[in-house]
């Protein structure tokens, strides 16, 4: 059985880093597995700058609400039929506009597992809420719904985006599977050690290293960066306790509000390559992003034995479990935060083998390789 894997990017952002974490996993099994991104595509960059500059012309012409035939509407894709025919099983993760065409995942959809990262798993209308006017809108929202009601399985990471879909169109009801993201690998001893040496100096020093993660730090108010940038004038004018930002993803101008190079450690863009330093730095991790489906980062914190605060948003609840190291927050301000961190420093944290033992990557490449067959 030859499966591919296919994902606009394979090097940044939280979808596009699990899509290839998958395939690192799955190409170790008896699959004949492959991964086709964009940068695969001969020319692809030149090609992309080309429907660029139609798009462009096209909002001069009708405006932004109407330009959407080539930017987020699915109407064309590098990718083409003739890519994808030669496979069994094509697994799509998030892709953009200029990805793949919903014509010719329509084409295809009888051999389409559609992993739903979050509910945009192809981007495009839904997305961007000033297109949702669009002459498009509708027809590109039908022509979705059948491509999901077409597919051969669809899976979600978490049993509330799986309700959600569900609510929108009950036709999926009996394919739709909740299987998480591959994370960071460890295998079961790894992580077991994790929770054995877990630190407890910091609180003591009150040096703390707090991690965010962003494939995108600018003034993102929806992925929490207000939040973040609140937190950092509160805890500077209170000098509550001696911390650090340790931050991976690119950085935007709005951090530079105050002195960063005071507080701000940045290690570059959000990739597979540099989460493994991202999580051996830090002391405690802040996802603040109001909307979310189940976020890879706080699972990986959870096999790092790292506390956690989140926001009570999408399916982050399924994470957390009793007597674990996952605070979340139904609402919250920078004292809260900051008192939040202080407290969850010094909570014990135990080992919760059962919960665990659902995100590890051996029990979510078995569920893969069962929706195969």
């Amino acid at each position: 059985m030859k499966y591919v894997i296919v994902s606009t990017t394979s090097n940044m952002g939280g979808a596009h880093i699990a899509s290839k974490k998958l395939y690192d996993e799955l190409h170790k099994t008896d699959l004949d597995v492959s991964y086709l991104s964009l940068e695969k595509i001969s020319g692809f960059k030149y090609i992309y700058k080309f429907f660029i500059l139609c798009e462009r012309m096209l909002k001069k012409i009708f405006g932004d609400t109407k330009s959407t035939i080539f930017s987020s509407s699915g109407m064309y894709g590098l990718i083409s039929k003739k890519d994808l025919e030669k496979f069994d099983i094509v697994n799509i993760h998030w892709i953009s506009a200029g990805c793949i065409s919903l014509f010719v995942l329509r084409n295809i959809s009888n051999k389409l597992i559609i992993t739903c990262h979050d509910a945009w798993w192809v981007n495009g209308l839904s997305h961007h809420k000033s297109n949702e006017k669009s002459f498009l809108s509708k027809y590109v929202k039908d022509l979705k719904k059948e491509i999901l009601i077409n597919s051969k399985v669809i899976i979600t990471p978490s049993l509330w985006l799986k309700n959600e879909m569900i609510k929108n169109i009950p036709e999926i009801k009996n394919k739709i599977k909740v299987i998480p993201n591959i994370t960071v690998h460890h295998n079961f001893q790894e992580i077991k050690n994790n929770y054995k040496n877990i630190k407890k100096v910091v609180i003591q020093k009150r040096n703390i290293k707090i991690g965010v993660c962003y494939s995108n730090f600018y003034s993102n108010t929806a992925k929490g960066s207000d939040d973040i940038l609140k937190l950092i004038k509160y805890l500077d004018k209170n000098k509550l306790f001696n911390f650090q930002i340790i931050h991976a993803g690119k950085i935007g101008n709005n951090l530079n509000e105050i002195d960063i190079s005071k507080y701000i450690v940045h290690l570059g863009e959000l990739n597979s390559k540099n989460m493994k330093e991202f999580y051996n730095s830090i002391d405690i991790f802040l996802n603040l992003s109001k909307f979310e489906n189940l976020s890879n980062t706080l699972v990986e914190c959870l096999m790092y034995a790292i506390p956690s605060i989140a926001y009570d948003v999408g399916g982050n609840k399924e994470i957390n479990n009793t007597n674990n190291n996952i605070c979340i927050k139904y609402n919250s301000n920078e004292v809260i935060l900051s008192q939040s961190i202080f407290d969850l420093m010094n909570i014990k944290t135990e080992f919760n083998e059962q919960h665990i033992q659902k995100f590890t990557n051996e029990k979510i490449i078995k569920e893969y390789k069962n929706v195969c067959k």
